[in-house]
């Protein structure tokens, strides 16, 4: 079941002018005679704390403070050379320590994308009836065998194995999109999931431009396009998707998956939100009258049994399942699973990661490309109470001691202006008195300067629940306090 208050998230947003809070939608359309009812809890602010403390009670009350996420993870990693692929390997990420690693190929995607932009695409004899479109010699039942896709992940397999062979500490979870196909456009409907595309309200199937381009290249001009299913329950779609998840995890021995664009649910058409295919009882496009102009399903809702299978299957093998986007739906914000915000997508996207069990934020923004520009990348992240999470600026950081690794592990407390709080350590860029969050400990600071240098491992202090500890942070720099067992 779907609690109430989801289709609220869904469906609602909000406006407040003159002192006065106003919900409202752009898409809820009942029929006659039906009714949805929405619990709305009112939290006031009392001790003059303002969002701080509302965020910080709505955490609590949603249970978010009690998933650790033990590692740093490297979205991709830049690779050192070396003699052999396992000594790449550790000089790429052994000097880090214990680190996780989201890595590809991307589930059944890349294995398509690549085949096709190689021209490596399986093509019909001499003499058999021609393809329509601009790639004619292209054989479809072949390519719809996908045996291609297996030195992917064969690929994949020995990867993992190499880097577990140089490096025992890592941890390695594959990435997959829950959406995005590479399809031959004028064959679309031969596809297995046809049936499982995503419509525009103009009837035909969701593309990104942007991504077609970005991925097919050239093939964009001979009718190959990246193009989007929605894994419905039942779906075969969402069959497809299951049987790549566990292949990865059984067959590859990975330790995990990521998933991109994982809730589904973007304000608006961005990416694949609607389809209009189907009307799920409740959405539509309404003018400004109110009048509905057009059904339409909400994918935010629909993939809730997706999201929660692709989640089951990770957790029940005991293993890390990391999300891209914050969570729109009751069931999946419960679980134990990590999720970022992507920084790229701006500053005021950064919020929406906080209530995320710990409130990550992918570097991809700023300069990627100095130690410096990553440390003001992980301030950005800290004053509006985030933890970043590294792109594959592995080579920038020295030592395990780095100033994004120690950042981990971390199960989250409370968060601030500045600053976040965590059972394990706490991280901060505002020297001040704060009450330790955690059981009598013994806790080292570490001190880095403006740069991004560790400048002091301090000496260790003995502080108890209801302590304060007093943090002095050099002008624009940054201070990790951390429990030490």
């Amino acid at each position: 079941m779907v609690a109430e208050n989801d289709w609220l998230r869904l469906l609602a947003w909000y406006r407040c002018e003159g002192g006065v809070g106003e919900i409202y939608s752009e898409t809820l359309a009942l029929a006659p005679g039906s009714s949805i009812d929405f619990v709305l809890p009112i939290m006031p602010v009392r001790d003059g704390g303002g969002y701080w403390t509302f965020i910080n009670d709505l955490r609590r009350r949603w249970g978010l403070n009690d998933f650790c996420v033990r590692l740093p993870i490297f979205w991709g990693f830049a690779r050192a050379e070396g003699k052999t692929p396992e000594e790449a390997m550790a000089k790429s990420l052994g000097h880090l320590g214990p680190v996780m690693v989201a890595h590809g190929p991307w589930l059944r995607s890349l294995a398509d994308i690549r085949t096709v932009t190689a021209g490596a695409y399986p093509k019909l004899p001499p003499g058999a009836r021609r393809a329509p479109g601009g790639t004619p010699d292209f054989d479809v039942e072949q390519f719809l065998t996908f045996t291609h896709r297996a030195k992917y992940q064969d690929q994949f397999k020995k990867d993992v194995e190499c880097m577990r062979k140089a490096l025992p500490g890592v941890r390695v979870i594959q990435m997959m999109h829950p959406a995005m196909e590479a399809v031959y456009k004028p064959l679309a409907s031969r596809w297995p999931y046809a049936e499982d595309a995503i419509l525009t309200e103009k009837g035909t199937i969701f593309e990104d431009g942007y991504y077609s381009r970005v991925w097919m290249g050239d093939y964009v001009g001979k009718d190959w396009g990246v193009l989007y299913f929605v894994p419905r329950p039942g779906s075969a779609y969402l069959e497809a998707l299951l049987g790549g998840v566990r292949e990865s995890m059984d067959d590859c021995g990975s330790d995990g998956i990521y998933c991109d664009e994982f809730s589904w649910a973007g304000r608006s058409r961005v990416y694949s939100r609607y389809d209009y295919s189907r009307w799920d009882g409740c959405s539509a496009d309404l003018d400004a009258a109110g009048k509905v102009l057009r059904l339409k399903s909400d994918n935010g809702f629909v993939t809730e049994s997706c999201q929660l299978r692709i989640t089951g299957e990770v957790l029940r093998r005991g293993k890390f399942f990391l999300g891209n986007g914050g969570a729109a739906l009751r069931s999946v914000n419960s679980l134990p699973v990590a999720r970022f915000v992507e920084g790229g997508n701006g500053y005021g996207t950064m919020a929406g990661a906080h209530l995320a069990n710990v409130p990550l934020i992918l570097g991809n923004f700023g300069d990627e490309k100095s130690r410096k520009g990553v440390f003001e990348a992980v301030k950005a992240c800290l004053s509006l109470g985030c933890v970043y999470s590294p792109m594959a600026v592995n080579l920038l950081l020295e030592g395990p001691d780095n100033f994004v690794c120690k950042l981990h592990p971390i199960t989250v407390q409370e968060l601030g202006p500045g600053w976040v709080k965590g059972r394990e350590r706490m991280a901060s860029t505002v020297s001040g008195s704060y009450d330790w969050p955690g059981r009598v400990a013994t806790v080292r600071s570490y001190v880095y300067d403006a740069g991004g240098g560790l400048v002091s491992r301090e000496e260790t202090r003995r502080v108890g629940a209801g302590d304060k500890l007093e943090l002095r942070v050099p002008e624009k720099g940054l201070v990790i306090a951390e429990v030490e067992e």
